[in-house]
């Protein structure tokens, strides 16, 4: 039966064409291995090269060092400094990571090298196994296991754990693929035994257990278990792979609500991938539908122009998505698990929007994720004003998204195409490459340099003449010139919902050109239709800029801009006039590239479109902030901002003027927050207590309270027995921003506990006395803090919702300054008020 494919509204169609798909039908395509797809010259097989030298540098005896160690075997071997023998809690995500990413490069490449050091992991993991008595491996104890289970309460273990059940699952998978790619049965071998004891393990335990562990963090542990269950058909490993699913995010997914605020983004996404998979094995709509909507929601409403979603790891709220442009935008691991949701996705139904979704996400984020200089990856993609990528600032680099790098730089051939049988080849993305369709007998040779040139040639090569069809994927951003030719003539082929199809008896020497007309189009925000991304058809533009550049602004509708940009004589490079494109208040040309070909420049992603008003405003606004700063300087003991978690680039406020020239040295403002001996609670969703507005064009950073969070605060240095202040700078959202009640309910005490503290040169994290900071040492270690002995100094309450700052002062008196050098200051939630939303704080001398 011919698949039914996505029409217009792509909720409602996606959700039409599945509801209709009997179970025996619930894949309409298949995806080619990677042995069956070779990459070709161009920028995919360059990445490709890379990641095979990065992957390569491993030492497999100093990544299994722990493994062993911990499951009472001998290792010789000097583990990875960044693996300290009491910092083992997440390991074993890299080493499953490792795994996938040598399955999929010997699938990819044919290198036996991959093979071979794959084989030596799966074999320690073995005799790792063989150690204990119930099938359990892994580089931590059992009893954290049994700890988060339910099944044995262990006392030391009550502070939250690391995430197990995610490092497991990257395991897990890393042993599935070893099995899947490369024919590797002892690592099947162990997963059965595994599955038996993870079976055996959530037995004991029940429902509501079960679901409290999974509101941490747990990878998609479910979709283990489900593509397990896909090569044993053990309705044991079904049921686990249900066992593990969240139903506190799946069941209102499922229904179409979009519960996503300010959940921490990768920690969702995997799930959903499960859920996709446990669909496919089980046919239960449930599980389907909230996978649909939820790439739907991510997709549609929560994502930027590179394909990329997530502001420093959380689902920002969609209504202000415009005025979450941070440093911490896109974490690369979301994308990889997007795309292995858009995969499985594809493979249900054929949708043309899913694979201009895949282009979309894989040029922008994933191409533009690793350095064609070193091979290392990015963990954020940042896209505030004046951005530069950082990739990983060494190798080797043990982070998430340094781990599913590998694996992402691995199987670039995985969607390229899909086939139905012998009777359909869908051509999803344009990339120099050659597929081997076995079923038909058929072999396509694409050759292409897209997308610096608008075109793709499909070569055939047949082992006898083959009728069957070939669909071409027509995608969302071209144009209507649109054109598909076989040996260079004019076709009747079908054209509907997003695909291009041709069928005919195929022959040896047939070609297939396909014309790809590409445009300068915008790519708005859904709450602002002012501020947008720069397209060249699925290739986002970015302009070159200095770092710190404020928010890229042009001067006339956003329409009409598009004609004040001419083309250079290199490809996919564009030079915007200056009378129309504006950088950081400068009137020069503007030099337009794709994200994914810059390397070291700093960037500027969106556009503001901004009138003449607009744009004089801006500017006093900068000249606001400039002036505050130079006033503030010479009067400031120390100066604390929230999410400072490293040194501060020019494109933040603090950063921006304290790196300026001319701008007198402000003791405290280029240090991080745990440099200030930061408290604030962690635990679940930690990091909802950081919210990022532009202002004056520049990025900042405050910190609140949300639910469960009882306090804040740092520890300052002020001047022994002097006449200070405590500055408290805040911001009010305006009144039609959705956190206006930041401002118009805001209740905060400010409690302060004063003490005397040395700073010593050799105690870790110190800052060292010295003439730039003015004399100050900063309070790093803060043991000695009197936390039980805090006392008010006022409360701040209500303003006006005016989008603007307010500064609030409060005298220090006497009694506290007298004899010390420390202020510990905490903000408190007052009474039942919504807390409000505090950006600096600032001691300065009266």
């Amino acid at each position: 039966m011919e698949p039914k494919r996505i029409t217009t509204n792509l909720t409602l169609a996606l959700l039409s064409v599945l509801l209709l798909a009997p179970l025996a039908a619930l894949h309409a395509a298949e995806p080619f291995t990677l042995s069956e797809v070779k990459l070709l010259n161009g920028p995919f097989l360059d990445a490709q090269e890379r990641n095979k030298g990065y992957v390569l540098r491993v030492d497999v005896d100093k990544l299994m060092h722990w493994f062993r160690v911990r499951n009472g075997l001998p290792s010789s071997a000097q583990p990875y400094s960044e693996w300290k023998e009491t910092d083992y809690g997440q390991q074993g995500h890299y080493q499953g990571h490792y795994l996938s990413a040598c399955a999929e490069m010997f699938q990819s490449t044919g290198d036996v090298r991959f093979k071979e050091r794959l084989g030596r992991v799966v074999s320690i993991m073995a005799e790792c196994q063989a150690k204990q008595t119930n099938g359990y491996v892994s580089v931590f104890p059992e009893r954290w296991m049994r700890h988060i289970v339910g099944v044995e309460k262990y006392p030391d273990l009550t502070k939250r754990l690391p995430v197990p059940w995610y490092a497991l699952h990257k395991v897990y998978q890393g042993l599935l693929d070893a099995y899947t790619m490369t024919g590797n049965q002892q690592a099947l071998d162990i997963m059965n035994k595994v599955a038996d004891w993870a079976y055996t393990l959530t037995e004991q335990s029940n429902e509501a257990s079960l679901q409290k562990m999974l509101d941490d963090e747990h990878g998609g542990i479910n979709e283990a278990f489900a593509n397990l269950y896909a090569i044993t058909h053990n309705p044991k490993h079904l049921s686990l792979a249900k066992r593990f699913c969240h139903k506190r995010v799946m069941e209102p997914l499922a229904k179409g609500e979009d519960t996503l605020d300010h959940l921490h983004a990768n920690t969702q996404v995997p799930k959903f991938t499960g859920f996709a998979r446990v669909y496919e094995q089980c046919g239960e709509t449930l599980y389907r539908d909230a996978a649909l909507h939820f790439w739907t929601f991510v997709v549609n409403d929560r994502s930027y122009a590179n394909g990329g979603n997530s502001s420093r790891e959380h689902f920002t709220p969609k209504k202000h998505l415009s005025a979450s442009l941070s440093s911490g935008n896109c974490e690369t691991c979301n994308t990889h698990n997007m795309l292995k949701l858009t995969r499985s996705l594809l493979t249900q139904s054929t949708s043309a929007k899913l694979g201009d979704y895949y282009e979309k996400a894989l040029l922008n984020h994933i191409l533009s994720s690793q350095s064609p200089e070193s091979g290392t990856v990015t963990y954020f993609h940042g896209l505030e004003g004046g951005s530069r990528k950082g990739f990983g600032p060494s190798w080797p680099n043990f982070g998430c998204c340094h781990a599913s790098g590998m694996e992402n730089h691995a199987k670039y051939g995985d969607s390229i195409y899909f086939k139905q049988g012998k009777e359909r080849l869908y051509v999803n993305l344009f990339i120099a490459s050659e597929v081997n369709w076995k079923e038909a007998g058929i072999r396509v040779k694409q050759t292409t340099v897209f997308p610096e040139e608008q075109k793709t040639l499909l070569t055939i090569t047949a082992d006898q003449p083959a009728a069957a069809t070939i669909m071409i994927r027509k995608p969302s951003w071209v144009g209507k010139d649109f054109d598909v030719r076989v040996n260079n003539q004019a076709v009747k082929t079908e054209q509907a919902d997003g695909w291009c199809s041709l069928s005919r008896t195929w022959k040896s020497g047939d070609v297939i050109h396909v014309s790809l007309a590409m445009s300068l189009r915008w790519e708005a925000f859904k709450d602002n239709s002012k501020r947008a991304a720069l397209m060249y058809g699925p290739v986002l533009l970015v302009a070159k800029s200095e770092e710190g550049c404020r928010l890229a602004a042009v001067s006339s509708p956003l329409m009409d801009a598009l004609r004040a940009i001419k083309k250079t004589n290199r490809p996919l490079c564009f030079e915007g006039d200056a009378k129309v494109f504006h950088l950081d208040m400068t009137e020069k040309p503007v030099l337009l590239k794709p994200l994914y070909q810059t390397v070291r420049d700093f960037y500027s992603v969106y556009w503001d479109e901004q009138d003449e008003s607009q744009r004089q405003e801006a500017q006093r606004a900068y000249a606001r902030e400039e002036k505050r700063w130079h006033s503030l300087a010479p009067k400031t003991v120390d100066v604390a901002f929230p999410g400072m978690a490293t040194a501060p680039a020019a494109n933040n406020i603090p950063g921006r003027f304290a790196s300026l020239p001319q701008a007198p040295k402000t003791p405290g403002s280029e240090h991080t927050e745990q440099q200030h001996a930061l408290e604030a609670q962690v635990g679940y969703n930690s990091e909802l207590n950081l919210i990022q507005w532009q202002t004056a064009g520049l990025s900042q950073t405050f910190r609140t309270l949300e639910k469960g969070m009882g306090l804040f605060g740092w520890t300052l240095a002020i001047e022994p027995g002097k006449p200070q202040r405590l500055l408290v700078r805040l911001w009010s959202p305006s009144a039609d921003d959705p956190e206006a009640k930041r401002a118009t309910e805001c209740g905060l005490d400010v409690r302060v506990a004063a003490f005397s503290e040395v700073a010593s040169e050799n105690k870790e994290n110190s800052v060292k006395k010295t003439s730039e900071t003015d004399g100050n040492q900063f309070a790093v270690d803060a043991g000695k803090k009197p936390a039980d002995k805090t006392q008010s100094l006022g409360a701040i309450g209500p303003a006006p919702a005016t989008g603007s700052y307010r500064d609030v002062e409060f005298p220090l008196p006497e009694s506290l300054t007298k004899g010390n050098n420390r202020l510990l200051v905490r903000f408190v939630r007052k009474g039942g008020a919504v807390p409000g939303l505090v950006g600096e704080v600032r001691v300065v001398r009266e």
